[in-house]
């Protein structure tokens, strides 16, 4: 009981809190209501949602089966009667080496988030939406990340709006030199960080150079 207790509750506070509802939280307060980005979100937190109550059942029985009364449209049976989500079946073949790619990603966001600190520190930003962040990935490291960043251009979100969420900054400069930037932990990447440019939009809190009469960054006028 115990173990799968720690299990379920560091994955709600490091994967869940900490990381995927940190950065994709934007969409759903910024993006349009119905609109692919803010519905994607919500189809993705409602599989985890399921995933979690069915993991959860057997240890918080009631709450588990209150849950599933709320979000299990025309439910017909007990959560107790439902099996375990089949979450292998979501990558497929690929799933070791997107899960290997995702771990590496995470590992750069670790390398951003440091290297805003300071910045912090010195008064110069006070939350990470204040940053332009200067990033550079060399040959190899770009190749370890081909799967997962093909896999992203391939979709609706290109690699700069995906490194602005991932990264919660209002701007993501893709640079071409890696002496501009400073090196990181993470072996062939580099970052560099200053204040953004602009205004702040007083909608989604961003940084961004506009004439709006009311400072709205172009994404929420």
């Amino acid at each position: 009981f115990t173990a799968v207790f720690h299990t379920l509750a560091d994955f709600c506070a490091t994967d869940l809190s900490a990381f995927y509802l940190d950065v994709t939280k934007d969409r759903l307060y910024v993006e349009k209501a119905d609109g692919h980005a803010r519905r994607s979100a919500q189809t993705a937190y409602w599989h985890i949602l399921d995933t979690l109550t069915r993991l959860t059942a057997p240890i918080m029985s009631f709450t588990a089966e209150q849950l599933s009364d709320q979000y299990q449209k025309d439910k017909t049976a007990s959560i107790h009667l439902q099996q375990f989500a089949a979450s292998q079946a979501v990558f497929g073949a690929q799933r070791d080496s997107m899960m290997a790619q995702w771990q590496q990603l995470k590992q750069i966001r670790a390398a951003v988030l440091k290297a805003v600190e300071p910045l912090r520190e010195q008064g110069i930003i006070k939350h990470p939406l204040e940053a332009q962040i200067t990033i550079y990935c060399d040959a190899e490291l770009l190749q370890n990340l081909a799967l997962l960043l093909e896999n992203i251009v391939r979709s609706w979100q290109g690699s700069v709006p995906f490194y602005k969420e991932f990264f919660i900054a209002s701007e993501v400069i893709i640079a071409g030199d890696q002496q501009d930037c400073a090196p990181t932990a993470v072996k062939g990447f580099f970052v560099n960080v200053e204040r953004a440019q602009g205004t702040k939009c007083p909608r989604c809190w961003q940084w961004q150079q506009t004439d709006n009469p009311d400072q709205l960054c172009s994404r929420c006028a």
